[in-house]
Parts: C-alpha cells; sequence; structure tokens
C-alpha cells in the first residue's frame, strides 16, 4: 500500500486551553475532553469557553479553527485501541483529543468506521508498539495516526461504494445516541454486532485471505 491515512484524513492536536478559560456555566462553545467519549459513544456533558477566550488560544483565520467548526471525527490520545466519534456541534478540543476531517471524497462516518475498525487498530499497535503506556493502553497520535497504510483504491469510492460501511456506522451512533443505551445489554450486543459486519468490510478492502483474518482476529488473545 503506498497511500497513508494522511491522504484521506487531516489530523490535528486539541487546543491547550487554560483551566481559567474553562467555565460550568453555558456559555460560548462546549469543550471535549478525551474522558468525555469513547469508541461511537455520544460527548458527554462538560466545561464551556467563551467566545473571547476561545479567540484568545485559537485564530479565526487558522486552519485548526476552520477544521474545528466542520463535522469532525474526535481521537481519544490514550486508550485500549483506536477510540473514534463523531462531533456535529463544533465542540472545542482539548488536549488529549485529536481530531480529523477529510480531505477527500470520502465522508466523514465511512472514515469513522475506517478507523475504528479492528484492523486499524492492529496495525497501529503491531507498527508503534513502543507507544505501549501501562495496562495495555497506547497512545495514539497524529504522525502516527496518518502513517497508517491504506487501500489505494478506496480514494475513488463514490457515495455507493461507502454506502454499506456508512449505514453500519449511522446505525451505531443512533444506537449510542440513545439515552438508555449505557443500561441496555441489549442495545450494547447490537452494536458489538455491527462492529463485526464493519470489520469484515474493512477486511476486504484490504483483500485480506481467510487466514490473514484469523491471525488479525486471535491477535491479542
Amino acid at each position: 500500500n503506498k497511500k497513508k491515512l494522511s491522504d484521506v484524513l487531516s489530523i490535528s492536536e486539541g487546543l491547550r486551553i487554560p483551566s481559567t478559560s474553562e467555565k460550568k456555566e453555558k456559555l460560548g462553545s462546549a469543550i471535549v475532553k478525551q474522558y468525555q467519549f469513547s469508541k461511537y459513544s455520544k460527548i458527554k456533558e462538560g466545561t464551556y469557553i467563551e467566545k473571547k477566550d476561545f479567540l484568545d488560544v485559537c485564530s479565526e483565520k487558522s486552519d485548526r479553527f476552520k477544521k474545528i467548526m466542520q463535522e469532525k471525527i474526535l481521537i481519544a490520545e490514550d486508550a485500549l485501541t483506536i477510540s473514534a466519534t463523531i462531533d456535529s456541534n463544533q465542540m472545542i478540543p482539548q488536549g488529549g483529543v485529536y481530531f480529523a476531517i477529510s480531505i477527500c471524497k470520502l465522508n466523514t462516518h465511512f472514515l469513522l468506521g475506517f478507523i475504528n475498525s479492528r484492523l486499524l487498530s492492529i496495525l497501529y499497535e503491531i507498527l508503534y508498539a513502543g507507544m505501549h503506556m501501562g495496562g495495555g493502553y497506547l497512545r495514539y497520535r497524529s504522525k502516527f495516526l496518518e502513517n497508517l497504510p491504506i487501500p489505494e483504491f478506496i480514494l475513488n469510492f463514490d457515495e455507493t461504494k461507502q454506502n454499506q460501511l456508512k449505514l453500519y456506522v449511522d446505525k451505531i451512533l443512533n444506537i449510542t445516541d440513545s439515552d438508555d443505551y449505557l443500561d441496555n445489554p441489549d442495545k450494547q450486543a447490537k452494536v458489538k454486532r455491527l462492529e463485526k459486519e464493519i470489520d469484515q468490510l474493512v477486511y476486504k478492502l484490504y483483500e485480506l485471505t481467510p487466514e490473514e483474518i484469523k491471525i488479525v482476529e486471535g491477535f491479542g488473545k
């Protein structure tokens, strides 16, 4: 594979927001930290930052500001596997959260499912085993994530070719957005089944053989 994740996603580091600028009152924009979300989850409520304080940290003319204002993928820096979710509400990522936007014609939801797949996490772990922390956690940073190899032909995927994977992602997001998700084992089991379907699609994108899929499925067990 000659193409990298950096050919489809632009990944930036969260802002260093002074604690004095964080407010509990719902003023301005919501701040998001890595403990406020997990894979495909909705984002828990946290602190807020007023616009004037936000602009002190990030200029309106900067690329990061423009990216923050778009629908984006949020990626936790410290996690057991790549743990990403979607933000459509122009939340402000704090340090410890990386955020990504599509820089090609691939849909953000398609890319969310792609990077959340089992194969991408295993590729990262194999390539960057030195990033291991305590308890099996890895540190997921932009310069390493962007270097992950991707199948070149997906750059030419039209909407139809993206739809199957995107459909599974949309179903997961609808389930995890429900108020009772964390207390509902049936919904959690359904999400697990949908994630497995996504994994199978990603295996096909990388043209893995059945033997190679067995290796991936057994990795770390």
